[in-house]
């Protein structure tokens, strides 16, 4: 599984899933329905905005994604080892045992 945690409004340009991670984004935007923060569990579109954006897909040939949103307070406020601990709540209900593995660097020379 591929995944991408992101600040909301930061550019996927590039990213191997850009379009589908653009269109599940769009989609949660669209659709109008109640989202919470994956940190509090409140609800962004109604108490506060959203901060930041876990995105995930099948690595190899995807057709599905999913995305689930931190809000703006939680974004902020908290170190990446909380917002971490969340995300990888939020994994495990898909994966059983999921872990986040940093990718490895890119050779650049």
């Amino acid at each position: 599984m591929d995944t991408a945690l992101v600040a909301a409004g930061q550019s996927l340009a590039g990213h191997r899933h850009e379009a589908r991670y653009r269109g599940v984004i769009a989609d949660l935007f669209r659709s109008g329905r109640s989202v919470s923060c994956i940190v509090c569990r409140r609800s962004p579109a109604i108490e506060r905005p959203i901060g930041g954006l876990l995105l995930a897909c099948a690595a190899h040939k995807p057709k599905a994604s999913s995305v689930s949103a931190i809000c703006l307070a939680c974004w902020t406020a908290y170190d990446a080892d909380l917002i971490e601990q969340a995300a990888t709540r939020v994994l495990r209900t898909f994966v059983k045992g999921g872990r986040f593995v940093d990718p490895p660097p890119i050779d650049t020379s």
